[in-house]
């Protein structure tokens, strides 16, 4: 999805109800890729809407939630027609939980792998079995 077509276009909810015009957007850390979009939805008032499913269309952007979901979500003060690098960890978790999302942390470390040998440790000076 091609950032500078995102903004001021006009989102609408997964029902073609107009939500409002899209002032923001936010890439993913990892990928650089558009991840949710900052909707205006009263004068003052922008909430922060995921762009996972989003279809950009001739008449804006349809995206794959419903508009009262976006109306009550997390808030972003983030700077009309800007885009930010990403979401502090804690906003990012926020949204994930709001919109019922699994959420893994990019700090978290890996769990171990199941079935993996642990490590044998050899010592240096140990006699070699079936030498003389």
């Amino acid at each position: 999805m091609d950032l500078q077509s995102l903004y001021g276009k006009t989102a609408f909810d997964l029902n073609g109800q107009e939500i409002g015009p899209i002032d923001a957007v936010y890439l993913d850390s990892g990928s650089g890729e558009p991840e949710w979009a900052a909707v205006r939805t009263g004068r003052t008032e922008t909430s922060l809407a995921p762009l996972a499913g989003a279809i950009l269309t001739d008449e804006g952007v349809q995206m794959a939630v419903a508009a009262k979901l976006v109306r009550n979500a997390p808030q972003s003060d983030h700077p009309a027609g800007e885009t930010t690098a990403e979401l502090s960890e804690a906003q990012e978790a926020e949204l994930y939980l709001y919109y019922s999302v699994e959420y893994t942390s990019p700090t978290a470390e890996e769990p171990p792998l199941v079935g993996s040998p642990a490590p044998i440790d050899e010592e240096p000076d140990a006699p070699v079995l079936g030498t003389s």
